[in-house]
């Protein structure tokens, strides 16, 4: 551990979320296990929601029973059930965000607003004691909207008569150099000469002041650090990689990493995820000339994933199942 919560060292990967590390008190059968999603990252319309890579991933596997005995079978406990948001304004407590004084992160803020969406589920339904727990949790579940079932996980593809490019983020730029990676694929004699990423529409800039980390190079193969070179701006929302012409061939690859910010606060906007809200990336090819495009997206779905459950809770919708179609306002 790092001192301050986070698992850190040479062998920990903190992506895919697929390490369990879910346990305690939210493991209990009778608990619903919340994740955390950060809530108005881009501080634009649509808001988009993305997971918190902090976040604790299950389930959660049991081995003794409450007197200490060893069971024969252990007992597995889907866990996270559903997430909810953090980051959301204080009156006096947090950390400056957006255009927030205070705001409050974590999975100890998503909990309490999960309990919140609780409350009106339990409201609508007439009250304390007019639905049991296990019919709150399945309203929670089941209201869920469509989320992103590989979180942390980010990729864009291309492709023309000259060639297939695919470029995957996987993680936060802070876990290593590796959270880029270019793969070419392409016919004899042709190379991938530049990559250049646009990340304007998707709200994020590229990083190279000098006090931030430079740009490094991650695993390669076919392809030489020595024939890489980065082009872009302090706080741009563009890096080019260009490649000695006739190097990058056909099943070469390249990983690296690069400072990535949220282009409002400059800050907090170094996760894989963030890169779907509308980035895309433009291949140069030679000797004979031609250009594809790719758009990074991430893959959305319905159903549980071990890193947030059945996604993120939606209060309207939980409410609307119980008080039934009558609820609605006529069109």
């Amino acid at each position: 551990m790092d001192g301050i919560g986070n698992i850190t060292g040479k062998y920990f990967h903190a992506s895919p979320l697929n390490v369990r590390t879910t346990y305690g008190h939210n493991s209990a059968n009778g608990a619903i296990d919340c994740a955390a999603y950060v809530y108005d990252w881009t501080d634009k319309k649509p808001f988009q929601p993305v997971i918190e890579a902090f976040t604790s991933p299950g389930p959660v596997l049991i081995y003794f029973d409450q007197n200490g005995n060893r069971l024969t079978t252990p007992e597995l406990r889907v866990k996270p059930e559903v997430a909810g948001v953090d980051g959301v304004g204080t009156t006096f407590f947090g950390s400056p965000y957006q255009a927030d004084q205070f705001a409050f992160f974590g999975t100890s803020a998503a909990a309490p607003h999960i309990a919140g969406v609780a409350a009106l589920i339990i409201q609508a339904a007439g009250g304390p004691g007019s639905i049991d727990p296990g019919s709150v949790k399945f309203v929670l579940e089941a209201t869920t909207p469509a989320h992103d079932i590989d979180p942390l996980f980010c990729s864009a593809l291309g492709a023309s008569s000259s060639g297939f490019v695919a470029v995957t983020a996987q993680g936060s730029v802070t876990d290593g150099p590796n959270y880029l990676t270019v793969f070419y694929l392409g016919h004899p004699g042709q190379s991938l000469e530049s990559l250049t990423i646009d990340a304007s529409k998707g709200d994020l800039i590229f990083d190279t002041k000098a006090t931030n980390p430079a740009p490094t190079i991650g695993t390669t193969r076919g392809i030489a650090p020595g024939d890489i070179s980065f082009v872009s701006g302090p706080a741009s929302p563009q890096v080019t990689l260009k490649f000695t012409p006739g190097k990058f061939a056909s099943g070469d690859s390249v990983s690296f990493t690069i400072d990535q910010d949220n282009a409002l606060t400059k800050v907090s906007g170094g996760q894989s995820d963030y890169l779907g809200a509308g980035t895309k990336f433009t291949a140069s090819f030679g000797p004979t000339k031609d250009t594809v495009i790719g758009t990074f997206q991430n893959t959305i779905g319905f159903g549980f994933s071990r890193a947030d459950g059945f996604g993120l809770v939606d209060a309207q919708a939980g409410v609307d199942l119980i008080l039934g179609p009558s609820s609605k306002p006529a069109p």
